[in-house]
């Protein structure tokens, strides 16, 4: 029996614990025999930080990763090739193993990170299952201390998705990942992403992550902004960075984010303003207070609704119109999100006024 992994009962893990969940996992696969150990299957969209996450792991515990993609191979450079030596067959290691077996002599637990596993075709999918299973490739154990990760996307991520077969999927820890934009937004911060990238992302949180029409051009992830952050460090002539820009997310999200430029350095953190809302600057550009408002409404928790409203009322004692639209924005985004609604005394107070206004009332 075959079946696709697109199940409706999710068991969805933010970015924010899937270290956690690596940790531990390397935790509970640490005191048992090695056919009892556990591997890892992450499940998620195109480019939301499946491979990304596991190295940062890697780097940050010390561990030695090895990445494998099984698109990319066939069947016996997965489990070894068979040859002759003498008078009987034998397999040859593949060199993902041996740089494993060179990691663990050295005294590095290790990460065998194996990527695309549900793009892959069946016999290929068949050997990667014998090393999940018995921990050996070439006859030899995998080291005692390697955690195995997979990763692939699902059905609905509208990717290239092959059936596994069932007695496949009973062989991991399978957790799902959707996009999210607070934990890409630490993920790249703790990365050194560009920060004119992290700003935009704060001004328009939907531009993220836009797969657009799967019609073979660029669309818009969060392994698409990691390249336009190089690309803007890199410092090129503008006409040339605009054109890779749009070639790595898109020319909708690529024009946002290039007139998001022009004006970037006249901006402030939402950081910035909410923590100090009654003093900061309010600027007379337009289209930079437009910016500042939707990057802090995007930024902004209830513990900071009290600060929002209080910048709020200053820019609405000049241009109510803008005040006016900020609410719409925040009543837009209460409902979208309503597990991250912004709320404060403060807050309510404004709104109860704004409504006043728009009807006349005194």
């Amino acid at each position: 029996m075959n079946t696709s992994i697109n199940v409706t009962e999710k068991n969805i893990v933010s970015l924010a614990i899937l270290p956690d969940v690596i940790r531990s996992l390397k935790i509970v696969n640490e005191p048992v025999p090695a056919n009892q150990k556990q591997a890892l299957l992450i499940l998620g969209p195109v480019g939301v930080g499946k491979s990304q996450i596991p190295v940062q792991v890697a780097k940050e515990d010390g561990d030695h990763v090895v990445t494998i993609n099984l698109s990319n191979f066939l069947p016996s450079e997965v489990t070894g090739w068979t040859t002759q030596v003498g008078n009987e067959m034998a397999q040859l290691k593949p060199r993902w193993f041996t740089e494993l077996e060179a990691a663990a002599a050295a005294g590095k637990n290790t990460i065998a990170l194996f990527e695309e596993v549900m793009s892959c075709d069946q016999d290929v999918v068949g050997n990667f299952m014998q090393v999940v299973h018995d921990r050996k490739v070439a006859g030899c154990p995998l080291p005692e201390n390697c955690l195995i990760v997979a990763n692939g996307n699902r059905k609905e991520d509208k990717a290239n998705v092959k059936k596994w077969p069932q007695q496949a999927i009973n062989r991991f820890v399978i957790v799902e990942v959707d996009v999210e934009h607070k934990a890409t937004l630490d993920y790249f911060q703790r990365t050194s992403v560009a920060p004119e990238v992290i700003a935009f992302l704060n001004f328009s949180p939907v531009s993220l992550h836009n797969v657009g029409e799967q019609d073979g051009r660029p669309y818009a992830t969060p392994r698409g902004y990691e390249a336009v952050s190089n690309i803007i460090k890199a410092k090129l002539n503008t006409v040339v960075q605009s054109k890779l820009i749009d070639g790595r997310i898109g020319t909708k999200e690529g024009a946002a984010f290039t007139g998001f430029l022009k004006m970037y350095q006249d901006l402030q953190s939402p950081a910035e303003i909410l923590a100090d809302p009654s003093g900061v600057a309010i600027s007379e550009k337009l289209d930079v207070l437009h910016a500042q408002v939707g990057s802090c409404i995007a930024f902004a928790s209830s513990k900071q609704g009290d600060a929002l409203a209080t910048w709020l009322e200053r820019i609405g004692e000049t241009n109510q119109e803008f005040l006016g639209v900020a609410i719409q924005q925040i009543n837009r985004r209460n409902k979208e999100t309503p597990e991250k609604k912004i709320t404060s005394p403060k807050l309510t107070d404004l709104f109860i006024k704004v409504a006043a206004l728009l009807h006349g009332d005194d």
